[in-house]
């Protein structure tokens, strides 16, 4: 069989530089790459369409699609699979995802792909490390010094072969971009040239709907960025992942049912500014309030309940990824409460994530008493700290009485209404150890209280990336009016041979010990272990 013309392969950078030996995962984490499915949905859809370029794609079935769209947690791990994916494959378009912690690991696979395919492979990057990095401020495109594209431009990231590692970074709404990047190299493969010869396409590039901006190296070595139209994307035409991909997740609090994820699609991030999260508003930009955006996280969940045979055999499981359910819009989620209950999807189990005070409201308005109804079993949020002065501090804490208290009528409303619960844990803010391990405890006394919820808890440790903001100075960590040059985030988060690894591994979705948000409440080996005690005294 001939090869494709268009060969594809996306892959999320792995962001741990080694898998520690048997060391459980305890984290919350999916197991599929999810989040990257959602963002080459577009150019998925054109190629299962057999549309344009994409048509002669490795992306025309769901096997070519789903071996080749990859989630990779740890580089030694990776580097295999990565290596042997360039053997087979010989991509021509390469695209990594990748957060902050994982830019190292973003390199690391940028390399390996130069040094094997050299110019026949044009390798783009996106993701949160780049949304952060590239960004509007004051209606300026500003590309920050510790971006991709200036870290080649000053020789910290070296070229291979005289190549750029990235021959472009795109920030923002990718999907677009993506679709018309493959038009370009496969242009470009049609013409008996190599993908990354000749100049960058604009003007098609200027034609991509949403909210981006792309950046590259021009032939000397300088940075070329451009912004798009604002074109709203297209989403009455934009194809749902699950629908493309399948389902690939499994999740214990659905009892290891298929699980897909679902999306409103109201926007990159949350309606709130908390300082420390790279979901912030004011990072990502605000949501979009309109009842289609009901529609669309109706018709999400309908694809994913399909996906899984509609229930036929058995449940299925569907997580609804929006930081917040419908930003918290009370008339939103209303709405699709309503649409659940007149339109089922029998045997649907459905989980989401809300607030402290978006739960307090909708007990108040006796809307959470219908979830169970309407599916929806599972709801998160987040606690983060038990620190009070902390609390305060958080843009999503909007009624200013005692956090914790507010907490414990979170978790007795969502029992009451019949829900499973979850927590998130955010350590690391200027809390004291001995505050979290009374965090831990207050934990236990709650589950004890109300039959065993929280019934997940997730851990994260706060960490610094270049659009988190220091509490203390309100204002950006890595802003060039500080003292300290902004960081590179080159190096590992966690070095491979440090002594925290396993235990952050084990129990920690994000953690670092390089870049902690604050360096002087980095938690020692000894905190930690006794952390863990705490922690598997509540989960297992």
């Amino acid at each position: 069989m001939d090869s494709p013309e268009l060969r594809v392969l996306a892959v999320t950078a792995p962001h741990w530089p080694v898998r520690p030996k048997n060391v459980p995962v305890r984290s919350f984490t999916a197991g599929s790459p999810f989040s990257l499915q959602n963002a080459v949905r577009h150019a998925a859809g054109e190629a299962n369409a057999g549309r344009g370029a994409w048509k002669g794609s490795n992306w025309i079935t769901l096997e070519g699609r789903r071996s080749s769209v990859l989630l990779l947690e740890f580089l030694d791990d990776a580097t295999d699979i990565f290596q042997r994916a360039l053997r087979e494959l010989r991509p021509n378009l390469l695209l990594i995802g990748a957060m902050t912690l994982g830019f190292s690991g973003a390199v690391a696979l940028a390399r390996l792909a130069r040094a094997e395919l050299g110019p026949d492979c044009f390798i783009a990057m996106g993701g949160k490390h780049c949304n952060e990095t590239m960004t509007v401020v004051r209606q300026k495109l500003l590309v920050a010094g510790n971006s991709p594209l200036n870290l080649m431009a000053s020789g910290a990231i070296e070229p291979i072969a005289g190549l750029p590692l990235f021959d472009m970074v795109v920030s923002g709404d990718g999907e677009e971009i993506i679709t018309r990047l493959g038009g370009m190299v496969h242009g470009r493969v049609k013409n008996k040239q190599r993908a990354t010869d000749g100049e960058i396409d604009r003007a098609g590039l200027k034609q991509a709907g949403g909210r981006w901006h792309a950046g590259w190296l021009d032939n000397k070595g300088k940075v070329t960025a451009i912004s798009s139209d604002a074109t709203p994307l297209d989403f009455e035409n934009m194809p749902t992942a699950p629908a493309l991909f399948g389902l690939q997740s499994r999740f214990p609090i659905f009892d290891e049912v298929p699980t897909g994820h679902a999306y409103s699609d109201m926007g990159m991030g949350c309606t709130y500014d908390c300082f420390f999260c790279s979901e912030r508003c004011g990072l990502n930009g605000r949501l979009r309030q309109n009842p289609y955006f009901i529609d669309r996280l109706y018709e999400h969940l309908r694809d994913i309940w399909v996906a899984g045979g509609s229930g036929g055999s058995g449940y299925v499981g569907a997580f609804i990824e929006d930081s917040i359910l419908l930003g918290g819009n009370v008339n939103l989620i209303t709405g699709l409460i309503e649409r659940l209950r007149r339109d089922r999807l029998p045997r649907l189990r459905i989980g989401c994530q809300l607030t402290v005070n978006d739960i307090q409201r909708l007990h108040r308005d006796g809307i959470l008493q219908n979830f169970r109804e309407a599916g929806i079993e599972y709801a998160a949020f987040g606690m983060e700290t038990i620190n009070e002065n902390i609390a305060t501090r958080m843009s999503k804490h909007r009624k200013k009485g005692l956090w914790s208290e507010a907490n414990r009528r979170a978790i007795q409303y969502l029992s009451e209404a019949e829900l499973l619960v979850g927590m998130y844990i955010l350590w690391g803010l200027g809390e004291s150890q001995d505050e979290r391990e009374h965090q831990l405890e207050q934990l236990g006394e709650w589950r004890e209280d109300y039959k065993g919820q929280p019934c997940a808890i997730g851990l994260n440790w706060a960490t610094r990336h270049p659009g988190a903001e220091d509490g203390r100075k309100n204002g950006p960590r890595n802003n060039p009016k500080d003292n300290d040059p902004p960081l590179s985030f080159l190096d590992w988060g966690t070095d491979p041979d440090s002594e925290r690894l396993a235990l952050f591994v084990e129990m920690f979705g994000e953690a670092s010990e390089n870049y902690p948000l604050y360096p002087e409440h980095l938690p020692s080996q000894s905190d930690l272990e006794r952390l863990k005690l705490g922690y598997l005294a509540l989960v297992e």
